[in-house]
């Protein structure tokens, strides 16, 4: 549970940076989504779900 935490927290970290630092650049990004094809977007959520679970399956193996 505390692995979780820490988690979810630096993870809201990580996604606040941006459109606190830069919410011009953030919107623009977020309109460029909105036009991108479903399709496009499963692929990059699909790469960026296996990213992540090497990275915290190199981190356990670290640890």
């Amino acid at each position: 549970m505390k692995l979780f935490l820490l988690v979810i927290g630096f993870t809201l970290l990580v996604e606040g940076i941006m459109p606190f630092f830069l919410p011009e650049t953030y919107r623009k990004a977020i309109r460029q989504i909105a036009t991108t094809k479903p399709a496009t977007l499963r692929q990059i959520g699909l790469a960026v779900i296996l990213t992540g679970l090497i990275i915290l399956y190199v981190a356990k193996e670290l640890l």
